[in-house]
């Protein structure tokens, strides 16, 4: 079957300062009143560009539905162990286009669609798929507070709605569309296979450094020079994995201040941390860099060699951690440490520990904040790490300015480094 219809008209929209929700004046009061926001957007969006005739069938789409609704149901049973019957009603996912006919006095079919990422993709495809001209209406909320470590929720409502008609202006083909879908699928496995390859490479080359050449450097080289081999050793290979993935089309660095960072000596480095790769990124773009890591890699069978040598432990006791530290700034190297202590987890908020504060007041050197921006999120806390979707994640390094030593034996520890970590989180 190679049908073709036409989109006639569309209309986007998207909460803002100015508008929290479309227009729905039209509606009758006693029935506006009745409306959940998620109905209030299909309704505003719907009727703007519903003929006035009712020939039409009508598709809803939407990911999560009444999502809001239902966790007010949820914890009003919890509280009261009962149920608004109407809050209820309006729970439910074809209480939309339900609401829609009502007003409309539209008496064709209408559908509901639920599909999860593809929600948007399969409503247009039913569109195409029914007889006759089709409203697709989409619609989505704000993702509940509870909900949003779970599903990295938006914070702004959308929708959009559009008149596909047998005749019309821009054409869409089924066949073509459910085409792009298989490729858009297809393209997402493909480089799943290219993640897993690449991550498969770092952990035999962690191995290959733990086993193999760090034994040798420690044969042939005194201990006033190791570390700055296995520094430089870990430098290039770890450069040369962010150079694996950005060929593989995984990944693209963006970087304007790449001849600053080169340059770095005797520095602290804290960054967010949204990612996996984060540290892997920096080392890369830093020579001469030593990271503070969770005491976990330290058993981790595939990097620990490497780790062992070379990096900071965040379970030190402190004394011996800035005793350390001190040593390492002292010999010319830089410090990596993420505040965090973890990966970021989207929407929560952020808690920033205080060593690299302290550490700046026992060793009197400098702090280089870098923020790091990846768009779309990928290797994320919450995310699988083999998902990295159909287009490369941007990886923006944006260096700060510098927050200089201004600590002195007068001040107090406790409210310096509660400072300078304010300062950090602006």
């Amino acid at each position: 079957m190679n049908t073709i219809k036409y989109i006639n008209d569309f209309v986007v929209w998207h909460e803002s300062e100015n508008e929290a929700l479309p227009d729905v004046s039209f509606v009758p009061a006693m029935m506006r009143r009745r409306m959940t926001n998620l109905e209030k957007i299909a309704m505003g969006l719907g009727c703007r560009i519903a003929p006035q005739t009712t020939d039409y069938s009508v598709v809803f789409a939407s990911q999560f539905g009444e999502w809001n609704q239902t966790v007010q149901l949820i914890k009003q049973f919890y509280s009261d162990k009962e149920m608004s019957p109407a809050g209820f009603s309006n729970s439910v996912h074809n209480a939309a286009p339900g609401m829609f006919s009502l007003l409309t006095k539209n008496t064709n079919s209408y559908t509901s669609i639920a599909a999860g990422e593809n929600t948007l993709e399969m409503a247009i495809l039913q569109a195409l798929l029914d007889k006759g001209d089709v409203l697709v209406i989409f619609a989505a909320e704000h993702c509940p507070e509870m909900y949003n470590p779970v599903f990295n929720g938006d914070k702004r409502a959308y929708g959009l709605a559009m008149m596909i008609r047998q005749n019309g202006r821009r054409a869409v083909k089924h066949n073509q569309f459910l085409l792009n879908i298989g490729l858009c699928n297809m393209i997402s496995f493909i480089r799943s296979v290219l993640c897993i390859f690449c991550f498969t490479v770092f952990g035999l080359g962690g191995i290959l450094l733990g086993f193999a050449v760090f034994p040798i450097i420690l044969l042939f080289y005194k201990s006033d020079k190791q570390r700055r081999i296995f520094v430089n050793t870990v430098h290039f290979t770890w450069r040369a994995f962010v150079w694996l993935m950005c060929v593989l089309g995984l990944i693209k660095v963006k970087c304007n201040n790449r001849a600053e960072l080169k340059k770095l000596k005797s520095t602290i480095v804290i960054a967010n941390h949204p990612s996996l790769i984060d540290v892997v990124i920096l080392v890369s773009l830093i020579p001469n860099s030593v990271c503070v890591v969770k005491d976990t890699l330290f058993h981790n069978v595939f990097v620990r060699k490497v780790i062992q040598k070379i990096y900071l432990s965040n379970t030190m006791q402190p004394d011996v951690f800035i005793a350390r530290a001190r040593e390492v700034l002292n010999n010319g190297y830089n410090i990596i440490m993420f505040p965090e202590g973890t990966r970021t987890i989207p929407n929560k908020p952020v808690h920033l520990h205080r060593g690299f504060a302290y550490l700046q007041i026992a060793t009197k050197k400098d702090i280089l904040p870098i923020k790091i921006i990846n768009s779309p999120a990928i290797l994320g806390k919450l995310q699988k790490w083999w998902n990295v979707g159909s287009k490369p994640s941007i990886y923006n390094i944006i260096p700060q300015h510098r927050l200089r030593n201004n600590s002195d034996e007068s001040d107090n520890p406790r409210r310096y480094a509660i400072r300078i970590t304010d300062r950090v989180k602006e």
